[in-house]
This record gives C-alpha cells, sequence and structure tokens, in this order.
C-alpha cells in the first residue's frame, strides 16, 4: 500500500511539472553549428563545440531560419530586462534583426534590417531560403 502512495505521488509530480528537460532541445546545422533553446526565450545559434569568443554565433532569441549546405539565415528579435525584474529577459518586438552565417568561412553578417537582409541575401544568391519557425524543424516530438 505504501509502494502504492508513493507511485500515486511521484506521477502525480511529473505530470505536474512535465518532463525535465523536454522543452529543451537542439538540432544539428551545416558545418558544425547547431540551434541551441535552452528556454523560452534563450534560442540561439553557435557552433558544436560550444561557444567562444572567436566564434561567431547568432544571439537569442531566434525565432526563425533556414538554411543550405553552406548558409543560415535567421530572424532574431533582441531581448530586454523586464520591468520589475532585471534578472530575466524577454523578447523585444521593436528589435527584430536578421542575420546571414556563411558556415564555411565561420563568418556572420548583420545584423540587418528586413531590407538590407533581402539586398544580401540577393548578392550571396540565397534569397531562394525561406525563414520558418525554429519549432517547424523539430523531430523529436
Amino acid at each position: 500500500m505504501r509502494m502504492r502512495k508513493c507511485l500515486i505521488v511521484f506521477f502525480s509530480i511529473f505530470l505536474l511539472v512535465g518532463c525535465p528537460g523536454y522543452a529543451d532541445y537542439e538540432y544539428d546545422l551545416p558545418n558544425d553549428y547547431k540551434l541551441n533553446r535552452n528556454s523560452a526565450h534563450e534560442i540561439f545559434i553557435a557552433p558544436s563545440e560550444g561557444w567562444r569568443i572567436d566564434n561567431e554565433i547568432i544571439p537569442a532569441k531566434v525565432v526563425e531560419l533556414a538554411w543550405n549546405s553552406k548558409y543560415v539565415v535567421a530572424k532574431q528579435l533582441g531581448l530586454k530586462y523586464e520591468r520589475d525584474n532585471r534578472s530575466y529577459q524577454v523578447p523585444d518586438q521593436s528589435k527584430v534583426y536578421y542575420w546571414i552565417l556563411d558556415t564555411e568561412t565561420k563568418k556572420r553578417l548583420g545584423p540587418f534590417d528586413f531590407n538590407n537582409f533581402n539586398v544580401e541575401s540577393k548578392r550571396l544568391h540565397i534569397d531562394n531560403l525561406k525563414l520558418k519557425a525554429v519549432e517547424s524543424y523539430r523531430t523529436d516530438i
């Protein structure tokens, strides 16, 4: 009886809390880059071996992206501190940036506004890449 009660409590807590880390994920991008989601707003692109000062990354919060064998393009919302909480950042809808990451040369271009992003995409012949929501690429759900 005691074991049954313990199992009921355990599964109740599990259902209330959810799977630990389930919302966090990563997936592979070309040439040893990854998209990393560490929390609702900490979604960024970095080299697989981890970020260092000499590596180019696309900072949080990445909301849309697309890629081919050489380039990763991304739409990013800047982050700002909440008014009453200086330790937690939330997306700033007024700061929308676009980035182009050359994964072969490890060079990052941007941040761009939408018009300059389109100009640079055409210049690099990658204007056929269509940005999609980050979550749409997940295969583990």
